[in-house]
């Protein structure tokens, strides 16, 4: 009697897309699953999204050097890592992503959308609590976060 591999139809699977790696793998297969099975819901754009809840974990292997970017799809690789270098350095405010042409979090900070928010004290680019206050918490999660802005900011 033969064997058969069963898969999650529609996956991406091992055959599929060589040049694909695992870690992405994982990424499109949880794509396909918000867009097949996701719940719609509002948002503040108006725009909308899908969510799921529970969805599969991920696991990405960071050894020698790698990294889970995408290739599926054009990646602003230095936003990626400027971004990065700004939420492990406990930074809140906008503007200085800006000022390296980061616009990822522009929209977030602009006056008309603070004081909509009732954030009517908070200076334009002042995003407060998001990512970054995060080092300000004396976590154990949050202390390793704090050692590798040491290892790689020489803070």
């Amino acid at each position: 009697m033969a064997t058969e591999k069963h898969e999650q139809k529609g996956s991406v699977t091992d055959h599929d897309h060589d040049n694909i790696n695992y870690e992405e793998k994982q990424y499109l297969n949880l794509v396909k699953e918000i867009i097949e099975k996701g719940v719609k819901k509002s948002d503040r754009t108006g725009i909308g999204t899908l969510s799921i809840f529970g969805p599969t974990n991920m696991r990405f292997n960071l050894r020698n050097g790698r990294f889970p970017l995408l290739t599926t799809k054009r990646v602003f690789w230095r936003g990626v890592v400027e971004e990065l270098l700004w939420i492990i350095s406990g930074k809140t405010d906008a503007n200085i992503l800006n000022e390296k042409n980061v616009k990822i979090w522009n929209d977030n900070g602009k006056r008309e959308f603070l004081d909509k928010l009732g954030f009517t004290q908070r200076q334009e680019g002042d995003l407060g609590p998001v990512y970054g206050m995060y080092r300000e918490l004396n976590t154990h999660r949050l202390l390793i976060v704090k050692i590798y802005a040491r290892i790689y900011l020489l803070a």
